[in-house]
């Protein structure tokens, strides 16, 4: 290595100082997440049929299907009181639980980072997809619809003769 490889290096660091940086200040900024990605699923658990489509569909076996007291899950019409049960450490985030399921209970979030130091933490019962569903979810959910519901600017033609 001579003397102008070693130039040619501090000039092209110099000339960089000026560009913005190619990475994310993550932890502490989060990251851009697309409107349609498929992050952590969630569970609306009242509306829930328990009808085991979304754990014969999965591919990862990922899904199971768990017995629950009917009065604690306040089901609207589940005659089995089964919900589904996922296992974050076995998901692909296929998407075809979602795409399946009937009356449209199981959805992706815009939540990814689902990180922990112990497998059993990944196990994720149908309460809890619930209190995912209702803090990840929902805000989103009503948040796009109030965006969408907003009266239009009123019209200020002058009165038609």
């Amino acid at each position: 290595m001579g003397i102008k490889e070693t130039l040619k290096g501090i000039v092209y660091s110099i000339c960089n100082l000026k560009n913005k940086p190619a990475t994310y200040l993550y932890p502490d900024k989060p990251l851009p997440v697309q409107e349609k990605s498929r992050g952590m699923l969630s569970l609306d658990l009242e509306g829930c049929i328990g009808c085991e489509l979304c754990q014969k569909i999965c591919p990862a076996d990922a899904i199971t299907m768990m017995k629950i007291d009917q009065n604690k899950a306040h089901f609207k019409a589940n005659a089995r009181g089964e919900a589904p049960a996922v296992d974050f450490a076995k998901c692909i985030f296929c998407g075809l639980c979602v795409d399946i399921c009937p009356p449209n209970v199981l959805h992706h979030t815009h939540k990814y980072d689902i990180s922990t130091n112990r497998k059993d933490d990944l196990f994720y019962d149908p309460f809890r997809l619930n209190e995912v569903y209702n803090e990840e979810y929902k805000p989103l959910n009503l948040k796009s619809r109030n965006e969408e519901e907003k009266p239009s600017e009123p019209s200020t033609e002058q009165g038609k003769n």
